[in-house]
Parts: structure tokens; sequence; C-alpha cells
């Protein structure tokens, strides 16, 4: 890859810039305080895990189109209870409330963001591309204090495709006037990040904070962010 060849880079934002995980369980903690379930739910890390799992599957779904944003949001909580033994729709409910609540006002980002966005502002326009809702997704860049580094964000909600269907790159690319030869995608997740931008024909940063064993012939792979600084 040659650095001077871009103009455009699209971020992914959870757990590529914003750190979902931590993020996340610091939300969970004060869930648990706000409706005092430390005695009913004992386990918080098999919690924890439990919630990781139905999540990651009911966006998968959503990803193809099999469910909407309610059903996700709603039924999320359901599978991780009804996992753990407790079938209560109402703490469901109260769960999912306070967690679109909290989630968005947590902070945290990945080791070294800021000082890379500090040093990419000055040199290529930033975007955002997620699969994550608009109003959410806006929320937890402004309270982290890196809005103003990027000059859009594009959602699947807006393209309504989600990452990896090569039509919301295609989507990213013409919103904004941009290039595919110009502009490059810097994702953590290997198939919805990666994958999809390189069936797509765009260049792409596998950012590889987990350390994943794969096969993938990809233009660039780091494993911390900061590394974008060596090469973009």
């Amino acid at each position: 890859m040659k650095a001077n060849q871009y103009q455009n880079i699209y971020f992914d934002l959870d757990n590529t810039l914003w750190d979902f995980e931590s993020n996340a369980r610091e939300a969970f903690k004060e869930i648990f305080d706000r409706y005092q379930l430390w005695d009913r739910i004992t386990d918080f890390e098999k919690f924890i895990s439990t919630f990781t799992f139905c999540n990651e599957q009911l966006w998968e779904k959503y990803r193809q189109g099999k469910i909407q944003k309610e059903a996700l949001r709603i039924e999320r909580f359901n599978s991780t209870l009804k996992q753990l033994d407790i079938i209560d729709d109402f703490l469901s409910g109260q769960i999912n409330d306070a967690y679109l609540e909290l989630v968005p006002q947590k902070s945290n980002l990945v080791r070294f963001a800021y000082e890379v966005l500090d040093y990419l502002k000055s040199k290529y326009n930033l975007f955002i591309l997620t699969n994550g809702f608009r109003e959410t997704q806006n929320a937890k860049l402004i309270n982290s204090g890196i809005r103003h580094y990027f000059s859009g964000m594009i959602t699947s909600e807006d393209a309504r495709w989600s990452k990896p269907d090569r039509r919301i790159f295609e989507f990213a690319l013409k919103s904004v006037n941009a290039k595919k030869s110009e502009s490059i995608m810097v994702g953590d997740d290997l198939h919805v990040d990666i994958e999809g931008a390189k069936n797509f024909g765009m260049d792409q940063v596998f950012y590889n904070r987990k350390m994943i064993s794969h096969h993938m012939k990809i233009t660039c792979e780091i494993k911390e962010l900061q590394e974008l600084m060596l090469i973009l």
C-alpha cells in the first residue's frame, strides 16, 4: 500500500476506536447496582459472556436482514436472562432501557485512539462506517470527545445495508463523492469490516487487536492502533 494514494479513511467504531467491551462492562455494573441484581445474578462474568454471545448472534441476524432494530434490542436481554434461568420480561425491559441510556455515555477508547486521530485528521478525510444505530453511535462519538475528527458518519440505517454487504461500502463512497482507489477501511472485525471491504474492492487495514489467526490476504494488518501512524 502507498499512503499517498489515499484521501479518505473509513473507520469502524465499536472496538476499533470506541472500546465497546470496557464501556459495556462499566454500564452493566451500574445496572446491577441500580436494580440490585448482585444477589439475583451472582456470576457477573457469566452474565457478561452470555450477553456477549446473545448480542453477537442477534447482530448477525440483523446484518442478514432477519430481524429489525427493536427486536434486536429487546431480544438480546430476554435471551441472556433465559440462559441464566431467569424469565422476567419486566426486568429484561428495565435492563434494556438502562443499557441504551448508559452505554452511549461511556467514553473509554482503545489505546492511542486520540493520538492516531490527531495525526490523521490533518492528512485525510475521516469517516465512521458502522452497523450501529445512528443515535447511539453519534452519542458515543460526542461523549468520548472524538466527534470533531470526522467529516461524517455512515450507518447501516442510512445505507439500508449492513457490512459486510458491498452495497454499504458503495453507499459510503457515493454519499461523500469518494473514489474507491483513494479510500481505505480500518476495522477490527475480519469478516464484517475487512472481508466486506475486500469483496467491494476497497483497501483494508485489519486491526487485529485479539491476535486471531487467519489466512485472508489483506492490504495491511496491525496489532496496535498507533501503527496506523507508521503506515498512513
